[in-house]
């Protein structure tokens, strides 16, 4: 029997996805790319809810 695991809610999904967004973008920027990168995201405004 061939038994698949899955998330058990959308919280966990998506933050996996993202996890895995973050790891391949991290992985593909050099040490000035990062840096900035991390500089906008730090900068980011987010919608108040």
């Amino acid at each position: 029997m061939f038994l698949r695991q899955c998330p058990h809610d959308l919280f966990h999904c998506m933050g996996g996805m993202a996890r895995e967004m973050f790891q391949a973008t991290f992985e593909i920027l050099t040490a000035v790319g990062e840096e900035k990168f991390l500089k906008t995201w730090c900068n980011f405004e987010f919608p108040l809810i």
